[in-house]
């Protein structure tokens, strides 16, 4: 399997001094040479490369306003237009919710929060413009659902020369996913959900713990 072109975009835009707007996009392709397999990103999207060149493994574009009430609160919306389980392309609302920051180094947000259960979670649609191709498909692609509705809570703090960082949250989702084998989809309704993390450590080494029920 092999990359065959791509191109990104992160493009900022500040309205006013409490609106601002950022934008991000992946235009790519990949071409899988063995034509027994699938190649997917994750396991929501329905078609992927096996044999030939596909245009939308990877091909995403996302906007992101913020609107900044004060310095502790503000509303904060990312929206992004790909392909969904339909294998058509639809935007959908990735995350939405209100942030509300103490100056003791606490945050809450209530709304659509992104799943945090991985380190780089609420990158994962950004693509090219980082470092990696993208995040581990072996690791990332392993938890369904990207988001849920419901509250979190998180803080943060520094011990010396070590930090750490703990993020509790609550909530439910829904949401379908399909079954290749079987070229169907489900209905998934997850109920009481529970996810949380410590992170620990130094810049150069960290030890990270979670938790999802």
């Amino acid at each position: 399997m092999k990359k065959v072109f791509y191109l990104a975009i992160l493009p900022s835009i500040l309205l006013a001094d409490l609106f601002s707007v950022k934008t991000f996009g992946t235009l790519s392709s990949v071409n899988n040479d063995n034509e027994n397999f699938y190649f997917r990103k994750d396991t929501l999207h329905k078609d992927g490369s096996s044999g030939d060149i596909d245009y939308n493994t990877d091909t995403v574009l996302g906007i992101q306003p913020t609107y900044t009430i004060n310095d502790n609160s503000a509303f904060v919306l990312q929206a992004i237009y790909q392909k969904d389980y339909r294998d058509e392309y639809k935007p959908s609302i990735d995350w939405g919710y209100y942030k509300y920051s103490t100056h003791d180094n606490a945050t809450f947000k209530l709304g659509r929060i992104r799943n945090h259960f991985y380190l780089n979670s609420e990158n994962l649609n950004i693509g090219y413009s980082t470092l990696k191709i993208r995040e581990h498909i072996e690791l990332y692609g392993q938890v369904p659902n990207t988001g849920f509705y419901g509250g979190s809570v998180q803080y943060s703090d520094i011990l010396g020369k070590y930090f750490y960082d703990f993020q509790l949250s609550y909530g439910k989702e829904s949401f379908v996913a399909p079954i290749h084998t079987l070229n169907q989809n489900i209905d998934i309704d997850l109920k009481n959900l529970y996810i949380s993390n410590l992170a620990f450590g130094t810049p150069e080494y960290q030890l990270r713990l979670t938790y999802l029920n």
